[in-house]
């Protein structure tokens, strides 16, 4: 009488090929796309942060040095990182950092998620300065020589992103710039 069964070499590959596949596949079930989107959104404004920290733009000598400094603007699905006379390069392709030009950085096209402006205060650019600190500018500050902390944020800036019934708020803590879901 012959029995047949499996060696426990066999169970042990089927074992570690289970647990491959799975470390491979179960992280992305959890995803969607608004998610995905938060995720890409976050990264950004905290890359146009870092720009911001190692730009340093103040000159008390010229009165628009302030449009210098790096933003976002989130007013659309289209969000642009910028400064008055530079986009941003993405540090991989050297596309610009513009979704009027470049898909990936266009949420309706790439996620089918829209960006709602900002409650906090209607505006929906958001500035950082050297220290990486937020700012938000109507337009051009009212002084004749502004100074460097006009426009500094003191309340959280939250930003919502939809995709129909979902939705998620990415918040901006006032004074920090800190950026995390809320």
């Amino acid at each position: 009488m012959k029995k047949s069964a499996f060696t426990l070499l066999e169970l042990i590959f089927v074992i570690v090929v289970i647990g491959i596949l799975s470390a491979v596949f179960i992280p992305r079930f959890g995803q969607n796309k608004l998610s995905q989107a938060a995720n890409q959104l976050i990264s950004n404004i905290r890359y146009t942060q870092h720009l911001a920290l190692i730009d340093d733009t103040y000159d008390e000598n010229n009165a628009t040095w302030y449009k210098n400094r790096w933003s976002i603007n989130l007013c659309q699905a289209k969000y642009k990182i910028m400064s008055d006379t530079r986009t941003a390069l993405d540090p991989l392709t050297k596309e610009p950092m513009d979704g009027n030009f470049t898909k990936q950085y266009n949420l309706l096209t790439k996620y089918g998620v829209n960006i709602q402006s900002p409650a906090s205060n209607g505006l929906c650019n958001i500035t950082f300065d050297h220290l990486g600190r937020p700012y938000s500018f109507a337009s051009t500050p009212v002084y004749p020589t502004p100074s460097p902390t006009d426009g500094l944020i003191h309340a959280p800036y939250d930003i919502n992103i939809t995709n129909g019934a979902d939705s998620l708020i990415i918040r901006v803590e006032a004074e920090t710039g800190y950026v995390h879901l809320k």
